[in-house]
């Protein structure tokens, strides 16, 4: 018996192995299931993130192309908008008001994905930077027109708004001074 014994034995203890090996790869086939489930619900969760991420980038974008275009509205390319300094003092407070909501507004995201915010940023801080630069601008240029025997010229200047861009005709020429009734021969001699 011995030897029926250990037959049966034997093929017991194959037939043990076979079930734990097929154990095994059904288990390797089950977590390999379930991680590939894992995976494809994160790259589900991830893609969705980015779709409402997307989806709010796109209203911040909204919301500061809005605001660029109320800021855009004082400014005349770098400058803002009037002559006379009671205008340029009104337009500089409403240009602070205005950039006070709109620069939360303008987040890196926003302005990497918005020309129109990216340079509304920069011409608002070239007009802010232009206003107060304006009191040097016209120091230098009553200077120079004294000098060039001109300083009558100044007042003329002054009133037309013209007298802190003085610096500008070496590059625009006299045609600046156009329509702004002041001599040509001043224009000319300018």
């Amino acid at each position: 018996w011995d030897p029926l014994i250990q037959a049966e034995n034997s093929v017991c203890n194959k037939i043990c192995e076979e079930i734990d090996a097929r154990l095994v790869v059904a288990q390797e086939k089950q977590e390999q299931a379930d991680r590939l489930q894992r995976e494809r619900m994160e790259r589900a969760r991830r893609e969705e993130q980015r779709a409402r991420e997307q989806q709010e980038l796109e209203v911040q974008v909204a919301q500061a192309t809005s605001a660029a275009e109320a800021v855009k509205a004082l400014l005349d390319g770098n400058r803002l908008l009037g002559d006379d300094d009671a205008a340029l003092k009104q337009g500089m407070d409403a240009l602070q008001e205005r950039m006070n909501v709109f620069m939360p507004l303008a987040t890196e995201a926003v302005t990497r994905e918005s020309a129109v915010v990216r340079n509304t940023v920069a011409s608002a801080f070239a007009a802010a930077k232009h206003y107060c630069q304006a009191p040097e601008r016209t120091a230098k240029a009553l200077k120079w027109l004294y000098h060039a025997k001109f300083l009558h010229c100044g007042e003329l200047l002054k009133a037309c708004g013209m007298l802190d861009r003085l610096g500008e005709l070496k590059t625009t020429g006299p045609e600046m001074l156009k329509n702004k009734n002041i001599p040509w021969t001043c224009c000319q001699g300018i």
